[in-house]
């Protein structure tokens, strides 16, 4: 039938259609259902990481944010900092000419610069990985 994950596979693979209506998809463009609840934390409106990320700026704004030391010297940035690092770090991946969906690979190790190159990938609206 046209609503198994084989032929809806086969059409994503082939792209004859676009998928948007199941519980899961492969496809970056693709779309899926949302299960909700009436009561508990299934009913709260989803919400994207950049939308937490800008509440989170506005509400603890000049707290502490990120910290990482670097040859025995402490660096610390507050919540507004930190987002303006993975604001200027999303600039620069489309200024690259990266489109929204495209693959960011992040080279790092326990960084500040990694997380900052992670958020800016989701900022920019790119899947990242590393």
């Amino acid at each position: 039938s046209p609503g198994t994950p084989q032929i809806v596979c086969a059409l994503l693979f082939l792209d004859i259609k676009p998928f948007t209506c199941g519980l899961w998809t492969i496809h970056p463009h693709g779309e899926v259902l949302l299960r909700l609840s009436k009561h508990g934390p299934g009913h709260e409106t989803p919400r994207t990481i950049p939308e937490f990320f800008r509440e989170s700026v506005d509400r603890f704004g000049t707290y502490p944010a990120l910290a990482s030391k670097n040859r025995g010297e402490w660096k610390v940035l507050n919540f507004i900092q930190y987002y303006e690092a993975c604001r200027r770090a999303a600039r620069a991946l489309i200024k690259l000419g990266l489109q929204r969906f495209h693959g960011v690979g992040i080279l790092g190790f326990n960084s500040a610069e990694w997380f900052i190159a992670s958020l800016g990938a989701i900022l920019a609206g790119k899947h990242r990985a590393g």
